[in-house]
């Protein structure tokens, strides 16, 4: 009786270990499908409120016209925080909160960044909450919107992993020269990898606006798994730039300045 009673009390305790161990794996796949699906549900939407795919013809236009709206209100905030020089970046808190003029927004996604060289798409939410982090990447409160322009730099950051789904954990293999897409509510914007930096996580001048720049910034913990020691920067910008520049280099070694 007492060995029929140790062999259920093993088996119990196996599968609760088994189930234990496979665990992360089973969260992990859940938060994959559920990135995944935010991503397809936000393509679908932008699709019906460009017309695409629409009930309506009136709906359309309705929806078209707030999308508008939404456009100008990331302008305007982008040009407000370039002109007060970020003066709302006091502490860590000063990224989580979401601006006043873009309460409209909420929780929904504006987007999502792609990294085809680590095969990384993550849906994109304004302010670091852990919310937000746990759901995909998000852009730092007081950096920029990512509709581009002069005088922007949109910081995204996200988990260097969470549980077994990647985020941005393979962020070291990104390198020079490799492309990063970040699609918004109007289309998608092209950027090229131009440079790295590790910082400490108080030193936030490095992903502030530069003048007369457009920047996107990839931002995560490092080292992996060292519970946010330092932060990893990946630099890009778009590839218009990244091409106009390397011309101009090939322009100046034929014809160098006197």
């Amino acid at each position: 009786m007492f060995h029929k009673l140790f062999r259920k009390m093993g088996m119990i305790l196996c599968t609760i270990g088994a189930v234990l161990l496979l665990c992360p794996y089973l969260v992990g796949f859940y938060l994959d499908y559920e990135k995944d699906k935010v991503i397809e549900s936000f393509d679908v939407s932008v699709n019906q409120e460009s017309g695409k795919i629409s009930d309506s013809e009136k709906k359309t236009i309705e929806m078209s016209r707030e999308k508008d709206a939404l456009y100008m209100k990331m302008k305007a905030y982008n040009e407000r925080i370039y002109g007060e020089k970020q003066s709302g970046i006091k502490n860590s808190a000063s990224f989580e909160i979401l601006p006043e003029e873009l309460e409209s927004i909420g929780d929904e996604p504006v987007g999502y960044v792609e990294i085809p060289s680590i095969d990384v798409k993550l849906p994109l939410y304004i302010g670091t909450t852990e919310e937000h982090l746990a759901k995909g990447a998000a852009i730092l409160s007081n950096t920029s919107m990512p509709v581009g322009g002069e005088n922007t730099n949109c910081v995204i950051a996200a988990h260097r992993g969470y549980y077994s789904s990647k985020y941005f954990k393979d962020i070291e293999q990104v390198k020079k020269g490799d492309t990063v897409l970040v699609t918004n509510l109007w289309e998608t914007r092209s950027y090229t990898v131009t440079g790295f930096d590790i910082i400490n996580p108080q030193d936030e001048n490095k992903i502030r606006i530069q003048e007369g720049r457009e920047l996107v910034t990839l931002l995560t913990c490092h080292p992996y798994q060292s519970n946010g020691k330092f932060r990893y920067l990946v630099f890009c910008e778009p590839e218009s730039t990244e091409k106009t520049c390397v011309y101009m280099k090939q322009i100046l070694k034929i014809y160098p300045l006197s």
